[in-house]
Formats: structure tokens, sequence, C-alpha cells
């Protein structure tokens, strides 16, 4: 497998790209919220019609978008995508229980700006400060206005404002998935151009449940990957049907919390051997009894989705082992070290840890949670491209699924450290456990990164 990896402005690099050479992109390109006051997350290039129009002529015809977002500014990301000619498929979520609530708490707010009011005594027609000799004081709620109400003193405002804030606590991340138009019908485009389709079975969830056996109407998954045309035998417990939700533990705990423990079982075989109620066969009339309905034989809470937590500090920092650690302060902003600020989720608390960190972008995806993604929307051999790479989790993903990997990255420091963590996961110091979750093998330490990686 191949990796082309360049420093540079995405939208010139992009256009280098010869055309119909990609099947898939997997990005986590800027929110474009303005986070921590960076420049980068406020470029509004996520939003370019033009820079995804140029990703959908280096796209194969049928190729897969997968592009992440805030939830406040998802959907301009998704009528770029679909404004520069992608088709909208659907909406992923991935949730999570370690956000931080980025709110501002009004109550210390009204104290740190010394407002104070009592009860209303009137209105004023324009803002005045103190009216001298009345003694009132006004309190502007909408500077500007052609009246302003006017209070006489009285208690601190704080007291009035206690327990207000401006956000809710961030819990999921929003993928845009889209497609670029298919070159005829679906089944004809995956033969001429290998893309157009989702690659489910390597995607199921868990290793219960799944399709029972039986022979299953047209191409299978396995005569695809193997060239053929023909039907094939799909065995039971291979997983469930990947969902569009994927949740890590912390959510997971929650949603189960509420649901309790549930039973799927499957429905009893009828005398010609079919499983009433199932989803039917491929191509089978609706409501059609089936020969490979659902064969659940589990249970559990309600959050029998996909599991994957945030990335770990370990996760985040292998590969980086010679680069110098960031203190918390000069992570989030030149903040004094040990003061309150550094605690501050508006400033980027969470990022930071007593040694520092290497790893300094400040939104590093897991890697399970991308080798999802990448297995989901493409096979091995194909290629995929990230014009966002960041610390370069899409191109760690495309190194342990076999597949060959375009990254683009405009800051020079976030450059190096996805080539450094890259060089990382093919040296093979990544692993899958025995749940199929990502885990550092063993981390690259200094005296070992000479060996790993060279610059």
């Amino acid at each position: 497998m191949t990796e082309r990896l360049e420093c540079g402005d995405c939208k010139e690099l992009v256009r280098r790209l010869a055309g119909r050479s990609v099947h898939a992109v997997v990005s986590d390109p800027p929110y474009e919220i303005n986070f921590m006051a960076k420049g980068w997350d406020r470029s509004q290039i996520a939003h370019d019609v033009a820079l995804w129009r140029d990703v959908l002529a280096a796209l194969k015809p049928g190729g897969h978008v997968a592009a992440f977002g805030a939830t406040r500014t998802q959907h301009r990301l998704a009528c770029a995508i679909e404004d520069a000619g992608f088709e909208i498929r659907d909406a992923l979520a991935w949730l999570y229980g370690q956000g931080f609530p980025k709110s501002l708490n009004l109550s210390k707010e009204a104290d740190r700006v010394g407002k104070t009011r009592g009860k209303q005594v009137g209105t004023l027609a324009q803002p005045a400060g103190n009216v001298a000799g009345s003694g009132v004081s006004l309190y502007v709620d909408g500077f500007g206005a052609e009246t302003v109400p006017l209070y006489e003193p009285g208690a601190a405002l704080a007291e009035e404002l206690q327990g207000l804030g401006t956000a809710l606590k961030p819990s999921y991340e929003p993928v845009v998935l889209g497609r670029a138009p298919l070159d005829g019908t679906v089944i004809a485009n995956m033969v001429k151009h290998g893309c157009g389709g989702l690659n489910v079975d390597e995607c199921r969830i868990g290793d219960e449940g799944g399709t029972a056996s039986g022979r299953v109407a047209g191409p299978s998954v396995t005569a695809f990957r193997n060239g053929l045309n023909g039907g094939g035998k799909k065995p039971i417990n291979v997983g469930r049907w990947p969902a569009n939700v994927i949740c890590d533990e912390y959510a997971a705990a929650t949603i189960d919390a509420q649901s309790g423990r549930t039973v799927s079982r499957s429905s009893p075989l009828d005398e010609q051997g079919r499983r009433p109620g199932g989803f039917g066969d491929i191509g089978a009339a609706k409501g059609a009894p089936c020969r490979n309905g659902p064969a659940y034989n589990d249970e559990g809470g309600a959050s029998r989705f996909f599991y994957c937590a945030k990335a770990s500090t370990a996760e985040r920092e292998a590969g980086l082992g010679d680069l110098p650690a960031l203190s918390a302060g000069e992570l989030t902003g030149g903040r004094a070290e040990g003061s309150a600020g550094l605690q501050s989720p508006r400033a980027g608390a969470g990022r930071t840890s007593k040694s520092g960190r290497r790893n300094v972008h400040a939104t590093v995806k897991p890697i399970t949670l991308m080798r999802w993604l990448v297995r989901l929307l493409t096979r091995p051999g194909d290629t995929v491209l990230d014009p966002f790479m960041g610390s370069g989790t899409t191109g760690i993903a495309c190194v342990l699924e076999g597949r060959n990997f375009i990254g683009f990255e405009l800051d020079p420091v976030h450059f190096e450290i996805a080539q450094r963590r890259i060089a990382a996961a093919r040296a093979g110091f990544f692993a899958a456990d025995e749940s199929g979750k990502t885990v550092v093998r063993e981390p690259v330490t200094a005296s070992r990164q000479a060996s790993l990686f060279d610059l």
C-alpha cells in the first residue's frame, strides 16, 4: 500500500489529482466555529463549493465522502457537498459522553462586569448610563434599541441569573455521508468502477445476530470480493447490520441505564424452512417470508451499536516521542500555568496533562472510528483521500486497513505530526484488541524515533 502526503493548500493540491482516481474521501474538515480562536477554523474552506466540486472530479463514480461537522455548522457543510454535485445519502452520529459544555456562566459574568439592578421603574429613550439626580441606574438589555428598560438599584443581577448558561453539553458529532453520481445503475457502477456500495459485512457490529444461512439472491459480498458473479451463503452470528449511530462506552452506559436489558430472539422457521418476519430475501416482495431473515440471539442494553471512545493520550502521542511536549498553558493560548483559565472548556480544557502534549492538534479523531469508516466506504487496495489530514488519523486507518492513502495538510506543524503518526502505524505500533478496537502496542519513545522515521 502507498501513501502520498503533501503539505500545502488542499484547494490547489486536489486540483492536481487525476480524475476518477480516488475511491472515497474520509475527512475531518474544519468546523468553522473559530475553535480556540484558531485561524484554520474560520476560513470557510469546509463550506467552499468549488473545493468539493474538485473533490468530486477526483472521485470515481459512486465514490463516497464521509465528512465530520459541528452540530451548528454541519448544515452548511452538507449544502456545500450537495451543491458540488454529490447526493447526500445519510447523516451519521458519533455519540460520546466525554464532552465539555462550552457555556458562559451568566451569573459569574454579571459579577465580573458589576451589573446590578432592582425593580423596573420605566423606560428610557436613549442609553445613558446613570441618570443624574434620579437615584436610579440604567441596565441595558439591548443596547441600540429605541427604548431600554430603567431599573432602580437593587439586588445583584448575579443572583437572578444563577443557573443560566449559553450552551448545552456536546455529546455527538455529525458525519455527512455523500455519494458521487452513479454511472448507470448501482450494480453497473460497481462492476465498472468498483464503487457505489457500502461494505456492510466488514462493518457489522459485534459477533451475534446477522443473516441466517441461506441462498442470497444476486451477487454476494464474497462474490464481489473475488470478482465473481453469482449467489452465495451468509452465516449467522456475523454481527448486526451497521447503524448510522456510533457511540463510545460512556454514551452507551447512559443509554443502557435508561433502557435496561432487552432480549432479541430469532423467530422460528416455518415448515418450508423460512423465517417469517425477517427483512426478506434480496429482491423479494415486501413482507414475504424469507430464508435469510435476522437471527439475533442476544441480550443487552439498547446501545448495541458500535463502541468507539475518544482518542486516548497514548493513541494521540504514539510516534511523536522526540517532539517537544507543550505545557497546558501553551496548549490553551498562552494562559498562565496553574490558572483557572486552563480548566475552561472554551479554552480547550481536556486536551492538557501534567506532562504536556506533543500532539498539538485540537480535534484528534479515534483511530478505531476512522478505521470503521474506511472499511465501510472502501475495500482493500482502494485509495482514500483526506484533504484535511490534520494529525493523520485517516492515514493511520488506511495503513491498518490495507488501503492506499492521499493526505493534504496546510499547517506544517500538524503535517509533521501526521507524518510521524502514520510512520508509527506502518511500523506496527498500533494493534487491534479482542473486540477489534485499536490499541497502542507500545509507545514510540525518542530513542526509537530515529529508526522509525527520519525527517
